[in-house]
């Protein structure tokens, strides 16, 4: 006989089947890259039908296809649990836990904190400022020379 039962991971009286994560579209496209990682690459391949199918999506694609499943929510889902706009779920076959969490802590020493400090972003809007700055003053040069200043 097959039970349904929905509570926290640490709290759990019965070892899961299957591993369900509601948080932030970020967090959550760490897990995803997590799998990736393990399998050595490929590509995340998601199945949903939206229409109230949340938990369904994060439960039953990875306990029949033992693999990760990320689903977008659905209305359903979202008028009857707490999940907020900017939050989805994910689920996975509770045997690749123990992998997701070593591969998980990998990421962590240096892939996610270097992606969430934004220094490429920093970089890139610097480049852009100094452009901006440059043909601002390339514009002023020429102003006096009868050519017609933009406001860009």
């Amino acid at each position: 006989m097959s039970k349904t039962i929905r509570e926290k991971l640490e709290q759990a009286d019965v070892a899961p089947d299957v591993v369900v994560v509601e948080d932030e579209v970020e967090k959550l496209m760490w897990n995803a890259l997590v799998d990736l990682h393990m399998r050595n690459g490929g590509r995340v391949n998601s199945s949903t039908a939206i229409l109230q199918a949340t938990y369904a999506g994060a439960t039953v694609t990875p306990f029949l296809e033992k693999r990760l499943n990320l689903g977008y929510g659905c209305y359903g889902c979202r008028d009857a649990a707490d999940i907020r706009s900017s939050e989805t779920v994910l689920g996975f076959p509770a045997s690749a836990l123990s992998g997701i969490v070593a591969h998980r802590e990998y990421l962590g020493e240096k892939a996610i904190a270097n992606s969430r400090s934004k220094k490429a972003d920093a970089m890139l809007n610097k480049s852009q400022d100094g452009e901006r700055e440059q043909a601002k003053a390339d514009c002023s040069a020429i102003e006096g020379e009868g050519v017609v200043k933009s406001d860009n």
